[in-house]
């Protein structure tokens, strides 16, 4: 996905990419949340958001909700 946007934008269009990729931010499992949530003290590097992210992606939710730390969960009903 990430070569093929890459060539989109060679030539000069927009791209989007939406989609469930299986993992967290990679910004929220750094040391600034290892002690919250379930992480037990672990900071890790989420790859694939973090490829998508160092290819030039924005992410929609963090742009709108952004900071470490957040749930990343949706609490219906709140």
């Amino acid at each position: 996905m990430l070569a093929d946007t890459a060539m989109e934008r060679s030539t000069g269009r927009l791209t989007l990419a939406a989609g469930d990729f299986n993992e967290p931010y990679h910004q929220d499992g750094d040391d600034r949340t290892e002690g919250q949530f379930d992480h037990h003290g672990a900071s890790v590097t989420w790859s694939t958001t973090k490829a998508i992210g160092d290819s030039g992606f924005l992410d929609s939710y963090r742009e709108a909700n952004p900071g470490p730390g957040r749930r990343t969960e949706l609490h219906l009903g709140q």
